[in-house]
């Protein structure tokens, strides 16, 4: 393998990538180091650590400071040979650890082998893991980027599958709810409760479940009769720069209740159960009654919306079921059948509770605490 020394950048790059691709240089192998390289290229080491720059966002290679760098390309197309998955998620984003704990329990009852593996920031962490010939993934990590996967993409094609947003890639088996069917289940239950005017709180629009979201309640609001400028005016984008901030909760739940379209609600859908109990609480201060003055409902049914006042209305999007499909499907995968689907729907489910019960009555113990709350009630309309 030589390359003229007057050779440019990119056929030092496809040098390199061919011996890759060809197999010299096989998946997980450890590369020369670059002033090798140059010397059996014949170019300067500058020229090739450029051109390994280029590789390694390409998908080809993952260079480990202090250590080396490896081939992650692999061209794999048929299954595994063994029951062999990754659950791969972000480590601020373990909902209680019900997805290493459940996944675990879930895949092993399968016979399946797991590893687990918790994220930063980015899948590029563990680039070998996913692109492993041996093993299937299961991600659940909010806006995956893909672009340093292109090399391998046709061979993760099979092997990947996503449990939240579908927007990311369409290349890859995605599980996920359908909004419209989440939507339909809360706002058929605020009518049932007399509600019609029900407001809603978004927290980022780059996000295509947040922007399902978004045009379902739309399109069920006007169906029930609301005109698009009703809908323009009771949609609360909140974006969330930091949403586990205690202090950007109360905040946020402050700028909602200081909103001058907020008294022409009789309902609202907070769609995360920690800002609905904080603005439970805020709305409790502030002498405005759940569910009399206000019915709240949520999305996710975590414990928070057990243990609030009052007890929180929350869909769950039946997160065990989304595990249950992902297992399902890579069983599917791993016996060589492929169906060519790339989104599974998992039916959530609803939990009504005291915080959108207007019809069902208010028991003593929840009127003597909202008519202590009256106590602190001041017009926020005058701040």
């Amino acid at each position: 393998m030589k390359v003229n020394g007057n050779a440019i950048q990119n056929e030092v790059i496809a040098a390199i990538r061919d011996d890759i691709i060809y197999r010299k240089y096989p998946f997980g192998s450890r590369l020369p180091s670059g002033k090798e390289l140059a010397k059996q290229l014949g170019v300067c080491y500058v020229t090739v650590n450029r051109a390994m720059r280029q590789l390694e966002a390409d998908g080809y290679i993952e260079c480990r400071h202090g250590v080396g760098t490896f081939v992650c390309y692999v061209n794999e197309l048929t299954p595994p040979k063994r029951k062999i998955v990754n659950l791969i998620t972000q480590v601020d984003h373990e909902p209680g650890g019900t997805f290493f704990a459940d996944g675990r329990r879930l895949f092993e009852k399968a016979g399946w082998q797991v590893k687990t593996f918790g994220i930063n920031s980015s899948i590029n962490e563990i680039k070998m893991e996913i692109n492993s010939p041996d093993a299937y993934s299961v991600l659940f990590v909010f806006n995956p980027c893909f672009d340093e996967f292109k090399a391998t993409m046709e061979h993760i094609y099979n092997r990947v599958i996503h449990i939240g947003d579908s927007y990311n890639n369409g290349e890859f088996a995605c599980v996920t709810c359908d909004e419209t069917q989440t939507l339909s289940l809360l706002l058929n239950h605020l009518k049932e409760q007399g509600c019609s005017k029900t407001g809603l709180v978004a927290y980022n629009l780059k996000r295509n479940t947040e922007t399902y979201r978004y045009a379902a309640w739309q399109s069920l609001m006007m169906a029930g009769g609301k005109d698009f400028e009703w809908c323009a005016r009771h949609f609360y984008h909140v974006f969330a720069d930091d949403a586990l901030n205690k202090g950007w909760l109360r905040d946020s739940c402050i700028d909602l209740l200081k909103s001058p379209s907020f008294k022409e609600l009789d309902s609202i859908i907070i769609p995360w159960d920690p800002h609905a109990v904080t603005f439970i609480n805020i709305c409790r201060e502030n002498g405005i009654r759940v569910p009399e003055d206000i019915a709240v409902v949520s999305i996710g049914n975590l414990e928070e919306a057990k243990s609030c006042f009052p007890p929180l209305t929350s869909i769950d999007n039946n997160f065990i079921g989304h595990l249950e499909l992902a297992r399902d499907i890579l069983e599917h995968r791993f016996r060589g059948a492929e169906d060519g689907r790339l989104l599974y729907f998992c039916q959530p489910s609803l939990t009504p509770r005291e915080s959108s019960l207007r019809k069902s009555g208010i028991t003593p113990e929840n009127n003597r605490r909202n008519n202590q709350s009256k106590e602190k009630q001041h017009e926020y309309a005058a701040k």
